[in-house]
């Protein structure tokens, strides 16, 4: 655990002796909240070698509930990258990413709200429009055919994710392909309820 300097941006936060080939996960307390930067610095008979410099994101997180639901008035249970919250027609606001998406970028919805598993809860249970470009005719999830998709992804620690749904995009449902391949937006009338099993996963 590295504790860096109140108020420093620019500041060496510690030291790693006799490091032996390996990963190595490291625990920074007190970084500011929002975007942070960090870069190893190694040295070799005292001539420094300076590794890629790494972008990640302090979220804070909220205290840990049993169960949870969200009706999309404000995005304050989220941080978001290319996403928003938006009215959906004549339906209540919805979390949506630009129209069109951007290509060759991965939009984001995460959660900051933990939730403790219990057997008489262990569901996640969303709706959705996903008028996502299909993959090539017989492609599935996790070939590059596939191309874009949706995914839900949990983690235990923050630091691994993995996916708790297989990945999908407009074929999953026939309005959706049909929208897509018109070049139509999404509406109100093409919400697909889902229902997953976390403790499957966890």
């Amino acid at each position: 655990m590295i504790q860096p300097k109140s108020g420093c941006k620019n500041i060496k936060v510690g030291k790693l002796r006799a490091v032996l080939p390996g990963s190595y996960l490291l625990q920074i307390v007190g970084a500011p909240v929002g975007s942070v930067e960090a870069k190893l610095i190694s040295y070799k008979d005292k001539a420094p070698f300076h590794s890629k410099t790494v972008t990640g994101e302090h979220i804070v997180l909220k205290s840990f509930q049993q169960q949870y639901f969200n009706h999309f008035q404000n995005a304050n249970d989220f941080a978001l990258t290319t996403f928003t919250v938006q009215s959906f027609g004549n339906s209540n606001s919805s979390l949506q990413s630009f129209h069109n998406y951007l290509s060759n970028n991965n939009g984001v919805a995460l959660l900051k709200q933990p939730i403790i598993l219990t057997p008489a809860h262990p569901f996640f249970a969303y709706s959705d429009v996903a008028i996502v470009e299909p993959g090539s005719t017989g492609s599935q999830f996790g070939q590059p055919q596939f191309k874009d998709y949706v995914i839900v992804e949990g983690t235990k620690d923050a630091v691994t994710w993995i996916p708790i749904s297989a990945g999908y995009n407009a074929s999953f449902n026939p309005s959706w392909l049909d929208s897509y391949t018109t070049n139509q937006a999404g509406n109100a009338s093409q919400w697909v309820d889902h229902s997953i099993d976390l403790s499957k996963a966890f």
